[in-house]
Formats: C-alpha cells, sequence, structure tokens
C-alpha cells in the first residue's frame, strides 16, 4: 500500500489553543488562562459593568427553596455551557459550583439564573486567574481527594479529586455519588475510590508512553476512619 503525506505548518510556540491563551514564562512555566472567552461573555450577558463578588456561589444554596421557574431555558443552558467550557480548561475554581448549576439544566428555576450570572460576576473580579503548568525534575504523581457528605437534598455526597502530576495540576473533578452514603466515612471512602481509579489510568498511560513515574503514589485524604478502612483491604 502506498504512503500518503501531506504538507504541515510550522506556527511557531502555541499562544492560543482553542479558546485558551498560552503563555510562557522565563522560568519555562506555562501559564493557561481565558480572558478574552470571561470579557466576551461578560459583554453578552450585560455584565461588563457589574461589581465582582469574592465567591462563586453563595454558602448553603442548595438547601435554599426554589422560586419561580426561569423562562428562558435555552440562554440558561447556553451560560451554563460556557462556563462549564471555562471550568474544564483553565478555571477548575469553579467547577463545584458550575456542577450543580448544570444539574438545573432541564427545568431551571430563577434563583439558578441569578447563580450563574454570579459566577460569571466572580469570573470578573479573577478575570487575570490563570492555571499555571510548572515544570518538575521528577515524575511524581500526587492526589487529593474530599467529600461532603449529603450535601444534596436527595442525601447523594459530593466527590472533589485533584491530581497533579509534579507540580502541574492535570486532572481535577467534582460529582455526585451515584449511591446515598450512610456516614462520612462511606462517602469519604467513595471519593477515594474514585480517585484511585483515575490513578491506575493515569500511571498506565504513563506507562504506555514510556515514562517512569515514582511510587507509591500519594492520596491526601483528611478523614481517618476512610484511610484506616483503605489500609485495611489494601492489606488483605
Amino acid at each position: 500500500m502506498a504512503e500518503r503525506f501531506f504538507r504541515i505548518k510550522h506556527l511557531g510556540p502555541v499562544n492560543n489553543y482553542l479558546g485558551v491563551e498560552v503563555t510562557q514564562t522565563p522560568e519555562g512555566y506555562y501559564e493557561l488562562c481565558q480572558q478574552n472567552k470571561i470579557a466576551k461573555l461578560l459583554q453578552e450577558y450585560g455584565l461588563s459593568e457589574a461589581k465582582s463578588v469574592a465567591t462563586p456561589m453563595v454558602t448553603g444554596y442548595i438547601k435554599k427553596p426554589n422560586d419561580e421557574l426561569w423562562e428562558d431555558v435555552q440562554r440558561y443552558q447556553s451560560l451554563i455551557g460556557s462556563l462549564l467550557y471555562l471550568s474544564c480548561w483553565s478555571r477548575p475554581d469553579i467547577s463545584y459550583a458550575v456542577h450543580l448549576l448544570c444539574q438545573r439544566g432541564a427545568c431551571p428555576y430563577r434563583r439558578d439564573w441569578t447563580a450563574a450570572k454570579r459566577i460569571l460576576r466572580y469570573l470578573k473580579g479573577t478575570i487575570s486567574y490563570k492555571l499555571v503548568l510548572r515544570v518538575s525534575g521528577e515524575v511524581q504523581v500526587q492526589a487529593y481527594c474530599d467529600a461532603s457528605w449529603t450535601d444534596h437534598p436527595d442525601g447523594k455526597s459530593m466527590t472533589v479529586l485533584l491530581i497533579f502530576l509534579g507540580n502541574a495540576l492535570i486532572m481535577h473533578k467534582s460529582v455526585k455519588q451515584s449511591l446515598v452514603a450512610t456516614s462520612t466515612c462511606e462517602a469519604e471512602y467513595a471519593a477515594l475510590s474514585e480517585c484511585v481509579i483515575h490513578l491506575e489510568w493515569i500511571f498506565q498511560l504513563l506507562q504506555d508512553m514510556k515514562i517512569e513515574c515514582k511510587v507509591p503514589i500519594s492520596i491526601l485524604c483528611d478523614n481517618t476512619a476512610a484511610q484506616h478502612l483503605a489500609e485495611y483491604f489494601g492489606a488483605k
């Protein structure tokens, strides 16, 4: 079978990738941000002159009663989709708030629309924030995981995890657990299990790329009972 070739262009160092602005520092670090995307969203939703806020969501939001339905569902879904794009690429700090509002996509209330605009107001005040990918001398994977027990009205807990490769954040996740945990230990242990699944995949990926990773991999969890439970099953 004859080989086929095609011409490509060398465009130099990357500075913009799918709307993500990439900057290389003199130290060799890479900084990712989406200032232009945020500025366009603020203008589109009439919040360019709005007052910024210190947090992406108010405390106890999910336990507050619902009010009247928001009539423009498509506009709400469009805003949430844009915020989800930001959270996946360069703004993991809004992941939890966006995750909660994604669950209201089919039937949002007016308070959900207000909460979505609050995230934009938070982004306005932190528009210069950047996700920094730092160079590390050794390939060391480290993970952090946590769970909030029964935060939701349906009794399900939240799993939050961060995975670093050296000094660079390579994975972050905020997701509702599929089962109702009966204790904080159970919720934290479920978060640990979720974290281990992702670590196994990352470790295998590094192996396939012929990159030697230091073992054992550390998982930082703040629940003593879950730690003892993991050690007990690990010993078996």
